[in-house]
């Protein structure tokens, strides 16, 4: 059977699955999320050039239907569905998570758009039909459980196979352990080209660096301590354009390569990542 669940990070979390006292009727807005071409054109032009597209911010509509044995747990009940929804300015996002029928788990963050109305019912006391809609800024499904593919480098140029099996593109985090010296991390991307970031420098045995990709904190660090300076302007580049892709999206199969000097036994390579999903 499949549940579902409002997540919030201090785990005051709320199971809507038909066995508590919140049921869902309905949710709507799982599928793609919102797709708007970019078009371009001019006088004397017939029609218009297709640049591309954007996804849009997800719009979701949950319908719960939520009732309780007595008058004085229905009130209860009302002001927990609040809290879980309502703005807060710790934590404004919460996270909707579905572990369907198939055993596949997705989570999307979102937040309330809109009222949110608690309609208060005088013959149906114990009974609420509640509508909540949500928007989902980042419109991307994606498995909560994070990935993390670990390999040991040996030689200098070691090509590594990606695992990705989502849907829909990711950007991952890598850690690099040394030691290693002047190090390179080359991704294959889906137009057969490759981007590489390069650090001036060298990872002891035993340090880690761990490079963001991901979209809003690209870095580069060593302990939380910055070495972005260290990073020349093709690989702060890189690390704005590398992504991993689906399969179908790839002409060949995507890999990572490393290279560097001075490796020894203790030299590793981390992909950290999520799989992420255009629809539920």
């Amino acid at each position: 059977m499949a549940t579902y669940q409002i997540r919030r990070i201090n785990n005051n979390n709320i199971t809507i699955d038909g066995s508590s006292n919140a049921h869902l009727v309905s949710l709507t807005g799982t599928g793609i999320p919102p797709v708007k071409r970019i078009l371009d054109g001019g006088t004397n032009f017939d029609g218009k050039i297709d640049r591309g597209y954007i996804l849009e911010p997800r719009r979701m509509v949950m319908t719960l239907f939520a009732n309780a044995a007595t008058r004085s747990a229905m009130e209860d009940l009302r002001d927990t569905i609040a809290d879980m929804f309502k703005p807060n300015s710790a934590e404004d996002l919460f996270s909707l998570r579905i572990t369907k029928d198939n055993g596949d788990v997705r989570q999307i963050d979102c937040a309330l758009d809109g009222e949110m109305d608690l309609p208060l019912e005088v013959d149906r006391f114990a009974e609420n039909k509640i509508v909540v809609p949500l928007i989902a800024a980042n419109p991307i499904w994606y498995d909560p459980t994070e990935q993390n593919q670990q390999v040991t480098i040996t030689t200098s140029g070691q090509i590594i196979n990606m695992n990705y099996a989502g849907t829909w593109f990711e950007y991952p985090r890598v850690q690099l352990r040394g030691a290693i010296t002047n190090p390179a991390i080359a991704f294959t991307m889906p137009d057969g080209g490759s981007e590489t970031v390069s650090t001036t420098g060298s990872i002891p045995t035993g340090v880690s660096w761990l490079y963001y990709y991901t979209i809003g904190d690209k870095k580069a660090a060593d302990n939380g301590a910055s070495q972005f300076d260290l990073l020349n302007d093709a690989s702060i580049k890189a690390l704005a354009r590398t992504v991993l892709a689906p399969p179908d999206e790839m002409l060949a199969t995507q890999t990572c390569t490393i290279s560097g000097s001075a490796l020894d036994g203790n030299t590793q390579f981390t992909l950290l990542y999520h799989n992420r999903y255009i629809a539920l």
